[in-house]
């Protein structure tokens, strides 16, 4: 069975359909739509391969949310979700900027229900 992503030695490029993504400076990037033909096991294994290769300890994957037709793997700025590889587990990370105020008022949601959000696509 083929994975739905893979790390490719050779050229050092997360390779998922036809798309083929490099690291960039702080890591790889990829859109949110991007997201939904990829199996976790499957970029779990990627992101191991490519510690294998770097022998690093950390990985991390960023997303774009913003609309695809705009999107650059180099340029565009990451949403709040990161995918981290980090000593054989693959985590989830969720930067949620909130505001005093408004998380003090009465039926506010609570942020972890905020980031559920999020991360529900």
């Amino acid at each position: 069975m083929q994975r739905t992503i893979r790390y490719d030695r050779r050229s050092g490029t997360l390779i998922f359909g036809d798309t083929t993504r490099p690291y960039r400076d702080v890591g790889f990037t990829l859109h949110a739509t991007e997201l939904t033909s990829i199996k976790a096991t499957d970029f779990k294994a990627a992101m191991s391969s490519y510690l294998y290769d770097w022998e690093d300890g950390t990985v991390e994957v960023y997303v774009v949310e913003d609309d695809f037709d705009e999107f650059d793997d180099e340029y565009s700025t990451p949403g709040p979700v990161t995918f981290v590889q980090h000593r054989g587990s693959l985590l989830v990370r969720v930067a949620l900027a909130t505001k005093a105020h408004e998380d003090d008022d009465e039926g506010s949601p609570e942020p972890l229900y905020r980031s559920a959000l999020v991360l529900q696509p």
